[in-house]
């Protein structure tokens, strides 16, 4: 009886490092789509209308990364490796931003200072949730 606790306790761990990897997934996935099909589009929002080759590339890797959570996620038993990388990868996102909203450069429209802002904030949730999950692994 306690082994079957156990088993079904490691489950119920892993059940939000998985969630959250997922999550991540979609969120990479639909911003990865959004850089790759309307780079100019976004590129003039966000006050940048020449880096649209530079949000493709961005999208791209988005896609890549998101191919690689979900596949992680999908595995039976999770790798600590991998989700401890998500979640560094995920902070060196945040940081980015916070350079670019603090230094000013590339200049950003007011729209686009909000848009860096509220993506940011949406990965760092990922991040936290990520690392909260990592910790219930142990």
């Amino acid at each position: 009886m306690q082994t079957t606790y156990q088993t079904a306790a490691v489950h119920n761990n892993g059940r939000l490092l998985r969630s959250a990897l997922r999550g991540n997934g979609v969120f990479s996935t639909l911003s990865g789509f959004l850089f790759l099909l309307m780079p100019t589009a976004v590129a003039t929002f966000l006050g940048w209308p020449t880096y649209g080759w530079l949000l493709m590339l961005v999208g791209a890797v988005l896609l890549l990364y998101a191919g690689l959570l979900f596949w992680e996620a999908r595995k039976p038993e999770l790798n600590r490796g991998f989700a401890k990388t998500a979640v560094f990868m995920d902070l060196a996102w945040v940081i980015g931003s916070a350079l670019i909203l603090l230094l000013g450069t590339p200049a950003l429209t007011i729209g686009g200072m909000w848009a860096v802002g509220l993506v940011a904030d949406a990965v760092l949730v990922f991040a936290i949730l990520q690392a909260i999950g990592l910790r219930r692994l142990a």
